[in-house]
């Protein structure tokens, strides 16, 4: 099972989210008050939506924590399995995202007009992403920015993995849910634009007895 959702984080919606008693890691980024600090407990309180949508554990049963690099997990001594979390925001956009299947990581990028994406992917990707940059712009850009940071939260390695110049991301489809092998390891990625300046990634690492056991088949992605 994988279990995603975005919103945007209106002030409702914060009120809603910060009600259900979910709380961010003391790390979290940003200033307090800051809107970056804002949207992190934002995603923070979203994840803990989606662990009781998956679980029926209300999120105050959940400790939540990080990583070195950053990744989040999540912990609770209520119910058996393991499920692996990651979150996201951008702008007023927040992501999270929960597996029982594998390591799991979402990303959510709103675009920024104006970047200078060749330049940007030049220094950062692989050399048959750099082209495909050249070739389509920003959609081809962001599509590979997100799945590479999702892959990277995935590993929970941080942002190195994301500008390390090596080819980690397939061309094709362009959008939707696929399977695929990238240095040997199975891995299943979603990517999806709900408007124009939007781009939503996930990627999933199966673990060896789920692609022995299914191969060619990528899971459902919930939303």
């Amino acid at each position: 099972m994988i279990l995603y959702s975005v919103t945007s984080l209106d002030d409702e919606m914060f009120i809603f989210l910060g009600g259900r008693g979910t709380r961010a890691p003391a790390a979290s980024v940003g200033t307090p008050g800051s809107p970056t600090r804002l949207a992190s407990c934002g995603a923070y309180a979203l994840l803990g939506e989606l662990l009781f949508q998956a679980t029926g554990l209300p999120a105050r049963y959940w400790r939540i924590g990080k990583n070195r690099c950053g990744k989040p997990h999540a912990v609770t001594q209520h119910i058996n399995g393991h499920f692996d979390v990651s979150v996201s925001h951008s702008g007023r956009l927040i992501a999270a995202a929960v597996s029982t299947i594998g390591p799991i990581g979402i990303d959510v990028e709103c675009r920024q007009p104006g970047r200078d994406v060749v330049g940007m992917a030049g220094l950062a990707f692989g050399e048959s992403e750099r082209l495909e940059v050249i070739r389509n712009g920003e959609d081809a850009f962001y599509r590979i920015w997100t799945l590479r940071e999702a892959m990277a939260k995935a590993l929970g390695v941080g942002y190195p993995l994301v500008v390390d110049g090596c080819d980690r991301v397939p061309l094709d489809p362009v959008n939707g849910s696929w399977g695929t092998l990238v240095d040997g390891r199975r891995w299943f990625f979603s990517h999806s634009r709900p408007d124009a300046m939007t781009h939503i990634a996930l990627a999933c690492l199966a673990p060896s007895q789920y692609v022995s056991s299914r191969p060619n088949c990528p899971p459902s992605f919930y939303i």
